[in-house]
């Protein structure tokens, strides 16, 4: 089941109004985070032009500072980020998705990983690397811990449909999702 979120935010006078359809269970904990994200988190363009690399799907990845975490973006205080991803097909009528990585720290490299695949067109692999804490508080305090971990994501469309799935392994096969279509 889907849920439609409709958010609106005024600012200096101007009401600008986001609409949006999100799965039901993420939707019902998380509208607080959406609404957050929109008015005070950071997104990052992850379509990087790359000649042996053809991408059918517009990546976009999406911070906001961690609500537990004592946290202030203008300062050097150690912060954690909460990351969110969205995809969307780039066709007339696009299928997206949005999803919660449950990635905390701050994501230092994204990369396209090869795919190949003739049934399924709109397919992505995605290699994330993930530091613990942000560059500004790692530079403030040498003696944080500065090991980071690998996350990879795999974007596709199944039965209409955009999924993004992320984990902590490797991809073991160069083969696309039983689901994509």
């Amino acid at each position: 089941m889907r849920v439609n979120l409709k958010k609106s935010l005024s600012v200096l006078g101007l009401t600008l109004t986001f609409e949006m359809s999100v799965a039901d269970t993420w939707a019902a904990s998380n509208s607080t985070d959406l609404t957050r994200m929109i008015a005070i988190g950071q997104t990052k363009e992850v379509n990087d032009y790359s000649p042996t690399i053809s991408k059918s799907i517009w990546v976009r990845l999406h911070s906001l500072p961690e609500k537990t975490n004592r946290c202030q973006t203008e300062t050097s205080t150690p912060c954690r980020l909460n990351y969110w991803l969205s995809a969307a097909t780039m066709d007339e009528q696009p299928a997206v998705a949005l999803q919660p990585l449950g990635a905390l720290g701050e994501v230092i490299d994204v990369e396209w990983l090869p795919v190949k695949s003739a049934r399924c067109v709109d397919w992505a692999r995605l290699e994330l690397t993930v530091s613990p804490l942000t560059k500004a508080a790692m530079q403030a305090n040498t003696a944080l811990q500065k090991d980071s971990t690998k996350l990879y994501v795999e974007i596709f469309t199944s039965n209409q449909h955009l999924r993004i799935a992320s984990s902590r392994q490797a991809f073991s096969s160069d083969q696309p999702p039983r689901q994509c279509r």
